[in-house]
């Protein structure tokens, strides 16, 4: 079945064309100047079909004049022409679009075909029936409609009923136009054809005059909707200054996508940071350049294959540019009318870029990319104050590099900051999404780990531990030894009021784990209790802890 839906928009043509040829050896056309006219009828009749239109639309009315005058073959002819110049230079968006020509031909084939057995028909009914020539004809011009209509869907796997009521209001067109086509032909008969084609001329010069209006109604439509989209943009964005890089892709990707049709994208964020993100033709955004294939993609219908057009954007902000845009486009698929919308886009983009990043530098350190202190504060107050009203569990884990000023004496501030970087890409890359790594101050950071207990967040600091201890980071040619020590409170195992309190408890399990000797972790259990990671218990006698809330006064 698939492969005979994809036979069938070149087979058709083919047919309809054999089948006008040997209607035409049967029956040559008589009247070839009245024909051109009711052709120039037709094509501007049919400008105006409904959405799902199989056959001419308004341009059913030159069907029964021909099929009177000439018989089967020019019936066939006309409509089969008509439709094609109609839907590939009309107002319907395809206005010279080569890669649309096999699919103009197939739609031009239908009507055609149906209106080759219309004419038969008509001319074995013979011309004495005045009434029954007309009424045969135009039955079987919509049988014909209709069951390839029902043909094409079924071939297209479409569902029977989706789309029936757009098909019946086409078909109830078609209908109107052949009986008022049939009524000129009586006009034709008894006042002759002055006053018959100025009649038929009128309506469809009012069909094609309906059918530009309509058109330019749905380019201010798509011309409204887009400037909404570009209008929305910036407040779209906006969400995604608190977001990372990925998610700032993510989001250019999907503003881009709403205004031109491309392949491929390439987000690259120049400066310091240079990372890239792509997204090919399925939409997801994945870190790394862009890769995409010499060519695009073959298009059904007869067309040039050409390569890729690139689009290519600066966005800039406070006068420095700040990430490159490229999209790969199909030149086929390509309009002015997109790039122009593009660069109306580009300064939402640029100011949105700006500012998520501004943003991005006021919430993370600029040396290791973690987050700030005041960050920290808000999210732990906040993953507090949910857990105490919502019964979850909360734990801190508080890290600190050990023999951090002994790394600075010896071998220099920059073989410190190389040693933070490498700390803290371990940290960071070692979390959950919605974990947060925050630097607390100078070689020391916290992690924020919400439902979690205190053993499974103590597993946790101890895995990052061994990887930090694995990490090599070298000065002067040699290797420098790095350790961790880390300190583990848990919310509610722990009660806690503020998150101070929870901190001042992560804090003193750090402390008495930099007391045993370094590099080790443990978790904080209550009045100087201690448990490291192989599950060992230790009692110091020394109670940190808060005094417990008074639930009662």
């Amino acid at each position: 079945m698939p492969a005979l839906s994809r036979a069938l928009p070149h087979a058709l043509p083919a047919s309809a064309a054999l089948l006008l040829l040997v209607s035409a050896w049967q029956q040559p056309a008589r009247h070839p100047w009245v024909l051109a006219a009711l052709l120039a009828c037709a094509v501007a009749g049919a400008l105006y079909r409904p959405q799902g239109s199989q056959g001419l639309g308004l341009g059913a009315l030159a069907l029964p004049l021909v099929a009177a005058l000439d018989g089967p073959a020019a019936t066939g002819a006309l409509a089969g022409l008509a439709s094609f110049v109609a839907g590939h230079w009309g107002w319907r968006g395809r206005r010279g679009d080569r890669r649309m020509l096999t699919a103009d031909l197939s739609l031009a084939a239908v009507p055609a075909v149906a209106a080759l057995g219309a004419g038969w028909v008509w001319r074995l009914s013979g011309a004495g029936a005045a009434a029954l020539a007309p009424t045969a004809a135009g039955a079987v011009y919509l049988g014909l409609l209709a069951a390839l209509d029902a043909l094409r869907r079924r071939l297209a796997g479409e569902a029977r009923w989706r789309g029936l009521r757009a098909t019946l209001a086409a078909l109830a067109v078609e209908g109107l136009a052949w009986a008022a086509g049939a009524l000129l032909l009586v006009a034709w008969r008894q006042a002759g054809p002055t006053v018959a084609l100025p009649l038929l001329a009128m309506l469809a010069l009012l069909a094609a005059e309906a059918a530009r209006q309509r058109h330019l109604r749905q380019q201010a439509e798509r011309g409204r909707r887009a400037l909404e989209q570009l209008g929305h943009a910036g407040s779209r964005m906006a969400g995604s200054a608190a977001e990372g890089s990925g998610e700032l892709a993510v989001h250019v990707h999907r503003e881009c996508r709403a205004v031109v049709p491309f392949s491929w994208l390439d987000f690259t964020l120049l400066g310091g940071e240079g990372a890239s993100w792509n997204a090919g033709p399925d939409g997801v955004v994945r870190p790394g350049p862009a890769d995409p294939p010499t060519h695009p993609p073959p298009l059904p219908g007869i067309h040039r294959r050409a390569g890729w057009q690139q689009v290519e954007r600066t966005l800039a902000g406070g006068g420095a540019p700040l990430a490159q845009l490229t999209l790969w486009c199909d030149p086929r698929r390509l309009g002015a009318e997109s790039l122009h919308l593009l660069d109306q886009l580009m300064p939402q983009l640029s100011g949105s870029v700006h500012r998520a990043l501004l943003d991005r530098q006021a919430r993370q350190d600029p040396l290791t990319g973690a987050a700030l202190r005041r960050v920290l504060d808000a999210q732990l107050a906040e993953a507090l104050a949910r857990c105490q009203e919502l019964g979850g569990t909360l734990a801190v884990v508080l890290a600190d590099l050990d023999f951090f000023k002994r790394i600075n004496d010896r071998h220099g501030h920059a073989a410190g900051d190389r040693a933070l970087v490498a700390v803290a890409e371990v940290l960071r890359g070692g979390l959950r999404d919605g974990d947060l790594c925050a630097r607390y101050g100078g070689e020391e950071f916290t992690l924020l780990l919400e439902g979690l207990d205190g053993a499974a967040a103590l597993a946790v600091a101890e895995r990052l531990r061994d990887q930090v201890e694995a990490l090599r980071v070298e000065a002067d040619g040699a290797a420098i030894p790095l350790t961790l020590s880390a300190g583990v409170a848990a919310f509610p195992e722990i009660p806690c009021r503020t998150p101070a309190e929870l901190l001042a408890l992560a804090d003193a399990a750090l402390y008495e784990a930099k007391r045993l000797g370094r590099n080790c972790c443990l978790l904080y259990r209550g009045r100087g209790r201690y448990r490291d990671g192989k599950g060992r218990s230790i009692d110091t006698g020394e109670s940190p802890a808060p005094a417990a809330p008074t639930l009662f006064a």
